[in-house]
């Protein structure tokens, strides 16, 4: 292909305007004149106007289309390789690849456009930030190191660079760089004499970096010895008094406790600093003892002390009791939430059914009532507890008037406390009052629109949620809703709208709604462009390198986690055909809702709007798995790897399903977890016909060695499942997807005492309806121990 030509003077003005009208958006303005040079240079290209031209039709059009990126992608090719030694062309390519998140291309265009001009901050500053997003730390500290060359009288670029550097885990490079740099400021400030050359913060940044450089060599006491050189020009005092207790106690110094008393001084509240101290003491008991009498107001090493005493003790019930009698005479409707973490413990259940007379007399009525309903909840009493809080809504309701707020906190109790007991109905009606008293309370609101969900009310969810994000704003109808929440990455919310469906058996809508979350995740972890670009300022670099490292673990996170649960459950149900659905499942919706849906929402950006395509895809548990070793990198937990058996089981490759029995069993899985694996993996190789002989032998021998419980081999497998799965809900997993669900409704039924809160009744009951058995006698049974579930 010809190498561009120089532009003369009339194209050469034409040109900076069409990057004049580009930079202001006004890219109909710029085509024309970019189109304009293209014409006239027919057999003299210029390859920085075909890459403009490249941008400017990607941006005239808010959805590209496949012929309009397709003709793009060709511009900028040709662009590029025309004018292969210009900066700008390169540039421009970059820009373009980063709009299409070709990141790795964009990243190689940039590199080529730095280094034609390392003088241009710009392409500097897009190559840096893009090597930081995608965590490409070698490149990163060439880049780093090439602009510090440039301007070395910078304080951020030397800053910059350090950060890359320990990012890149080159501490030794760190140690030299900092001392570099000291002594390069030190000749600045004696050369310029310049009250307002002052780097303290910089210069204080980097030393502590050098210091934590020194302490990731596993070098503890020459970092102690560093930090106490460095004193005097460190200003975050409370880094430095932290990093040196954390270094005393790896020394073995006796001077630790100490410091970690003081720290305590500076902050009573801090767990960690309570924890670290009592490692480091010979009586915790007593030391706990000593700084609840010095911080008499500060509950922390209160709570610390009773978790060390024997719960049945004198010496326990008189501090549990005065705790809990102090804190209720507030007469704060929150109370509890304190005293929950103690109701593992049978002990204290009886110790506040013994004193609820000195409870009740310690506070008022409404007070009393919510702490009282929530500890019937808690010790498992649903009756109690709906009774205790019910008694006194005429009190609260009277209150109202003038104090809104304790209405609403009310409210909201009575609203959990039904949620526990399994109504979810009346619990969303609780909700829907509180958050009409206070309309403009964004908590009130999230915790309706969840409470929607759970409910499988997925249109009052939906319009709840607009009317949430848009306040005051009510959505037209449910195609509006839905459209807008989806498209504003709200994790919280369209995980709700997931399980929601999931419950309701919508599994497409289910799947749909679980693969916008993990979409949604995948745009966090790859579009960070803003954050790093603000984030190396003043003051903040060892911040922004924890964030960096905490970036890296993103899809570590529950709402993450919860979508690949429900993306796996649906594609193994369906594609491994546990449950006959394919398409346009039995919905609850209804078709006409459906019909009525298709006719609003905007399909133009949307080919799938319910997700039948994707609940029908034949690769559907290849991509189950995909999401799964995501998952798995930065939550190696049993279930993740039981659920990975699961898949790798519906697909019939049984070596990597022992594979993970094998792990889930090494990361700590229960019995019943193992037995279940096992069954699975035993009905999956019993059932494959095609499995080769040689590798069907090979996995029943190993099979043994993880299940060790029982004969997992000659054990019928429902009498196996019976006698070994003792979760219930592991227990009626395993027989659905053995399909052994004859009398299965009737013998869960007798084991339903064993379900303790009303999201395992309720887990429980899902999987009975996708086992497609007749739920009537669970059901019976179900509501005579929870009268109020409203589920079913």
């Amino acid at each position: 292909m010809p190498k561009s030509q120089p532009l003369n003077s009339k194209d050469s003005s034409a040109f900076q305007r069409a990057l004049i009208h580009y930079e202001k958006k006004e890219y109909e303005q710029s085509l024309a004149e970019v189109e304009g040079i293209i014409e006239r240079r027919k057999d003299r290209l210029h390859g920085e106007s075909f890459c403009l031209k490249s941008l400017l039709l990607y941006h005239l059009k808010k959805e590209p289309d496949a012929e309009t990126l397709k003709e793009c992608d060709e511009l900028t090719a040709k662009g590029s390789e025309i004018d292969s030694e210009s900066h700008v062309a390169w540039h421009m390519a970059g820009i373009y690849y980063k709009l299409r998140t070709e990141y790795r291309k964009a990243l190689k265009a940039y590199m080529s456009s730095y280094q034609l001009n390392p003088d241009n901050s710009n392409v500097y500053q897009d190559l840096a930030m893009l090597a930081a997003q995608l965590r490409d730390f070698p490149t990163l500290v060439d880049v780093r190191r090439k602009a510090l060359t440039q301007h070395m009288n910078q304080r951020m670029s030397w800053a910059a660079l350090i950060a890359a550097l320990f990012l890149d885990k080159k501490y030794t490079e760190v140690e030299n760089t900092v001392e570099l740099y000291d002594r390069v400021m030190e000749v600045e400030r004696k050369q310029v004499k310049d009250p307002k050359v002052d780097d303290r913060v910089e210069r204080s940044e980097c030393l502590m970096l050098k210091a934590e450089a020194i302490v990731a060599q596993n070098k503890p006491k020459r970092a102690l010895n560093y930090l106490y050189t460095i004193e005097p020009n460190v200003r975050d005092k409370l880094a430095w008094c932290e990093l040196e207790a954390k270094l005393l106690v790896e020394v073995n110094k006796p001077e630790a406790k100490k410091r970690y008393l003081l720290l305590i001084q500076r902050n009573p509240s801090d767990v960690e600093y309570y924890k670290q101290a009592m490692k480091l003491s010979e009586d915790p008991v007593g030391l706990l003892k000593e700084l609840s009498a010095a911080n008499p107001k500060e509950l922390t090493p209160c709570f610390l002390l009773l978790n060390e005493l024997d719960s049945t003790s004198p010496e326990f019930t008189e501090l549990f009791m005065k705790t809990l009698l102090s804190q209720l005479s507030r007469n704060v409707l929150t109370t509890f939430v304190l005293f929950k973490d103690f109701y593992s413990d049978p002990a204290v259940i009886k110790l506040i059914d013994d004193n609820i007379a000195q409870l009740k007399d310690s506070c008022d009525e409404v007070p009393f009532a919510v702490f009282i309903a929530y500890h019937y909840s808690y010790s498992n009493r649903h009756s109690d507890a709906l009774t205790a809080i019910e008694d006194v809504k005429p009190i609260a309701d009277a209150d109202a008037g003038t104090d809104v707020d304790t209405q609403a906190d009310y409210l909201l109790a009575y609203s959990h406390i039904l949620t526990r007991a399994g109504d979810l109905a009346a619990a969303q009606a609780a909700l829907a009052k509180a958050s009409g008293k206070l309309p403009g309370d964004v908590y009130l609101n999230t915790k309706y629109t969840a409470a929607c969900f759970k409910n499988s009310d997925v249109s009052a969810g939906y319009k709840a949620a607009f009317r949430f994000y848009i306040q005051g704003k009510h959505a037209k109808d449910d195609a509006e809703a839905m459209n807008y929440i989806t498209s504003i990455e709200s994790v919280n919310t369209v995980i709700n709208m997931a399980s929601a469906h999931m419950i309701r058996q919508e599994y497409s809508l289910a799947l749909k709604r679980a693969l916008n979350v993990i979409d949604i995740f995948n745009i966090y972890q790859r579009e960070q462009y803003d954050f790093h670009f603000f984030g190396p300022r003043k003051g903040t670099l060892r911040t922004y390198i924890n964030m960096v490292e905490w970036e890296q673990s993103v899809y570590d996170h529950d709402v993450y986690a919860r979508a690949v649960d429900i993306v796996s459950t649906v594609w193994v149900t369906i594609n491994a055909k546990y449950l006959d659905v394919v398409g346009e499942e039995n919905t609850t919706l209804g078709n006409s809702w459906r019909k009525e849906m298709l006719e609003k929402v905007d399909t133009k950006t949307d080919s799938d709007p319910f997700g039948v395509a994707a609940l029908e895809s034949p690769d559907g548990l290849s991509r189950a798995v995909d999401v799964l070793k995501t998952l798995e990198k930065v939550r190696p937990t049993p279930l993740v790897y039981l659920k990975e058996l699961e898949v790798y089981a519906a697909q019939k490759k049984h070596v990597l399903a022992t594979q993970s029995l094998k792990k889930a069993k090494e990361r700590g899985a229960t019995n019943s977890q193992i037995a279940m694996g096992a069954c699975i993996i035993r009905h999956a190789l019993d059932t494959d016909d095609h499995v080769p002989d040689i590798i069907k032998q090979m996995q029943l021998k190993l099979l043994p060695t993880i299940a060790t419980e029982g004969d997992v081999l000659n054990d019928e497998l429902l009498q196996y499942t019976n006698s070994f799965v003792t979760n219930v809900l592991d227990w009626l997993k395993t027989r659905r997807i053995l399909r052994l669900t004859e009398n299965l409704s009737t013998e869960a039924a007798e084991k339903i005492e064993e379900l303790v809160t009303e999201e395992d009744l309720e887990s429980a009951y899902q999987e009975l309806r996708i086992s497609g058995v007749d739920t009537e006698p669970f059901v019976k049974t179900s509501k005579e121990l929870w009268p109020r579930v409203s589920f079913f």
